[in-house]
C-alpha cells in the first residue's frame, strides 16, 4: 500500500501536488527527508483505509512511521550501494535514484523500506555512477517561498494546465476531455503521449518522455544571503522550534484563538525565513 500511495502522488494527475515540496530541493542531505508536504495525507489516506480492511489500523499506522524513520536515513550520499542488501531493500542508492532529475530517474524506486515491489512492477533502476543523479525537480522553482511551494503545483495541475497554449496560441488540451485528462493524468502526460493503466490511474508509457538532461555544471539557487541574515535565522529558527514543541505538547489546552494565533506565527515566520533567503 504504500508503493501505491508513493506511485500515485508522482503519476496519479494532480496529486504531484501534494508531494512536489519534497522533490524540490537541489540538496540531498537529512533536511531534504524533513521538507515533507503539508496536505499529502489526504492522497495517502485513501491507502491506508484499504488496509484497514485486511490490517488493524493501530498496527499499520506503526508500521508506517517505522518506515517513515527508515526512510528518513535514506536521505543521504554518504553512503554507497550497499550490497546484496540493495537486493531487497531500499537503500540511499536506491532512493537517490528516486530524487534525481536526470531522465533515467523519472518516476523510478518508489519503495519505502522493501525495493522488491519496484523490481516486481518494472520501476526499479539502478544508480548509475557515470551519471550520478542530480536533485530537484524537472524545472527547478528558485524559490524558498514555503506556501508557494507546498501549493502551486497542485494548483496548476487542477486549474491552469489544461488552459495551457502553444507559442502559435493554439491550446494544448483541446476539447473537455482533454482538459479533464490534463487533470487526472501523469503530470508529464500531453495528448499523443501513450499511457497504460496502472491500479485507478494512468501511468506513462516512458516516464522520460522529453524529460531534458540536467545542464552540466549544475548552478543551485542560492542567493548570497549576508552571514549575519543566516545567523538571524538560524537563532530564530530554534526560537521557533521549540515554541513549536511547547505547542505540540499544549495544543489541546488552548482556545481557538490560541491556536489559531500560534499556527499563524509559525506560518508567518516561516515565509520572512524564506523570504530573507529569496533576499525580499
Amino acid at each position: 500500500m504504500y508503493y501505491l500511495g508513493h506511485r500515485a502522488v508522482h503519476e496519479a494527475g494532480f496529486f504531484w501536488g501534494l508531494h512536489t515540496i519534497h522533490h524540490s530541493s537541489e540538496y540531498y542531505n537529512f533536511s531534504t527527508a524533513l521538507r515533507q508536504a503539508a496536505i499529502q495525507d489526504a492522497g495517502l489516506a485513501i491507502y491506508d483505509c484499504i488496509q484497514a480492511f485486511f490490517i488493524p489500523p493501530p498496527i499499520f499506522l506503526v508500521h508506517r512511521y517505522f518506515s517513515e524513520i527508515f526512510q528518513f536515513i535514506m536521505h543521504t550520499s554518504l553512503v554507497d550501494t550497499m550490497g546484496p542488501l540493495g537486493l531487497i531493500f531500499n537503500t540511499p542508492s536506491h532512493h537517490r535514484v528516486h530524487h534525481g532529475r536526470n531522465p533515467y530517474c523519472i518516476d523510478r524506486n518508489y519503495g519505502g523500506v522493501f525495493i522488491i515491489w519496484d523490481r516486481m512492477f518494472n520501476t526499479f533502476e539502478a544508480e548509475r555512477p557515470e551519471d550520478p543523479p542530480i536533485y530537484g525537480l524537472i524545472t527547478n522553482e528558485n524559490s524558498f517561498n514555503q506556501i508557494y511551494l507546498q501549493f502551486h503545483t497542485l494548483w496548476d495541475l487542477l486549474i491552469f494546465k489544461g488552459w495551457s497554449k502553444d507559442r502559435k496560441g493554439e491550446p494544448l488540451f483541446p476539447g473537455l476531455v482533454n482538459k479533464i485528462k490534463a487533470t487526472i493524468y501523469p503530470p508529464g502526460w500531453f495528448p499523443g503521449v501513450p499511457v497504460t493503466p496502472f491500479f485507478h490511474w494512468m501511468s506513462m508509457v516512458n516516464p522520460a518522455h522529453k524529460v531534458p538532461e540536467p545542464s552540466k555544471p549544475v548552478i543551485k539557487y542560492s542567493p548570497p544571503a549576508r552571514i549575519l541574515v543566516k545567523v538571524y535565522v538560524a537563532v530564530s529558527f530554534v526560537l521557533l522550534l521549540a515554541i513549536f514543541f511547547h505547542f505540540e505538547y499544549d495544543r489541546n489546552h488552548l482556545s481557538y484563538l490560541e491556536c489559531s494565533v500560534k499556527i499563524a506565527y509559525f506560518v508567518v515566520t516561516m515565509q520572512c525565513f524564506g523570504a530573507f533567503f529569496d533576499m525580499k
